[in-house]
């Protein structure tokens, strides 16, 4: 080149004849361009396979810190980077921290200071900037780049030319960044960001399942204590509760419900027309009726009934034979309610 610069070139010869003597005839081409596309195309397949290995890690994961480790990976050993690394913002708003990094040039890390205060050197610099902003920061020649003078010299020590950084979304709100490094300026055209966001909006999907995930544990962990207080104060107030699912005829009796009725658990919960034997006729009429209109159209609705409660039996009389007179003691006053959902139709 004229200005002294190495460009690559193709070279082809033949010889021929020329005034009776033999020569050799080349023709020099210049194949800058074509090789810059070669090496383009090249660089995007890589950046292909990186979010492609970095989505299967994300499906194994076991948690979200697996996740940013996975997709800095990617970034380096699929992506032909030199370093990546995910910050989050701490909790006071001042700093993006890091959280997960992977590249032969992590030690980086150790120096850094990102602030997220526009007002200072060190908040002006391209984590701070996709941050505030919510967008990406393409810095294509770092060394040169007076947003980043901060970290010239370090960048310069770990052979960084370009850097990209990205926003990173929890529940629709910006929480940290994703920045990778390459050894080459001018690295990140515009096809290479748009893959290189795909990455990041991989975390922050991956984010709010994790967070989904955590609700719904917390959420079943807080059911699993709601019953239990239930079932304590069951047996403090001597109540018990049963439910009866209309679409597929099934009894479910609670614990204190056994222990009322002395019904020997083993046996499980008795049938419709098992419980129907512990009323007395007039309640049994009234209960009969509660469920068919529960059954009908999911009208809910409250009765008092006198319950007998068998003093040594563990199993109800069954329907074939006569209902035997209860004393005075073992009977039982109980307040029954139906109620039907539109997923499954329950009286209770």
């Amino acid at each position: 080149a004229k200005d002294g610069a190495a460009i690559p070139v193709e070279i082809s010869s033949t010889g021929i004849e020329m005034s009776g003597e033999r020569v050799i005839q080349a023709i020099v081409r210049d194949i800058g361009e074509r090789r810059a596309a070669e090496a383009r195309i090249l660089a995007l397949s890589r950046l292909y396979a990186a979010i492609s290995a970095a989505n299967q890690a994300i499906t194994r994961a076991a948690s979200i810190e697996e996740v940013y480790v996975a997709v800095c990976r990617a970034c380096v050993d699929y992506g032909g980077l030199c370093m990546a690394w995910v910050g989050l913002a701490d909790d006071d708003g001042e700093f993006i921290v890091p959280q997960a990094s992977f590249g032969e040039s992590t030690g980086y890390l150790d120096d850094l200071t990102v602030r997220l205060d526009a007002a200072t050197p060190h908040g002006r610099g391209p984590e701070a900037v996709a941050y505030r902003e919510e967008r990406g920061y393409v810095c294509n020649d770092f060394i040169e780049d007076p947003a980043t003078a901060p970290w010239h010299q370090l960048a310069a020590f770990h052979g960084f030319r370009a850097a990209i950084a990205l926003p990173l979304r929890r529940r629709d709100a910006c929480v940290g960044t994703l920045t990778a490094y390459s050894q080459h300026r001018d690295r990140f055209d515009e096809d290479a960001v748009a893959l290189l966001h795909d990455l990041a909006d991989s975390i922050s999907f991956a984010m709010d399942h994790f967070d989904r995930s955590e609700q719904r544990l917390l959420a079943e962990a807080a059911l699993r204590l709601s019953e239990a207080r239930l079932l304590e104060a069951q047996a403090i107030g001597d109540i018990g509760d049963w439910s009866y699912d209309l679409e597929c005829h099934a009894m479910s009796w609670s614990p204190q419900m056994y222990r009322l009725f002395e019904r020997d658990p083993a046996n499980g919960p008795p049938s419709r027309e098992e419980v129907l034997l512990y009323l007395d006729a007039a309640s049994e009429r009234a209960m009969s009726e509660c469920l068919r209109r529960a059954a009908r159209a999911g009208e809910a609705a409250s009765r008092n009934a006198w319950c007998a409660c068998p003093a040594a039996a563990s199993v109800i009389t069954p329907p074939s034979l006569s209902r035997s007179p209860m004393p005075a003691a073992a009977w039982w006053r109980c307040k029954a309610r139906y109620r039907t959902s539109p997923r499954a139709r329950k009286s209770r």
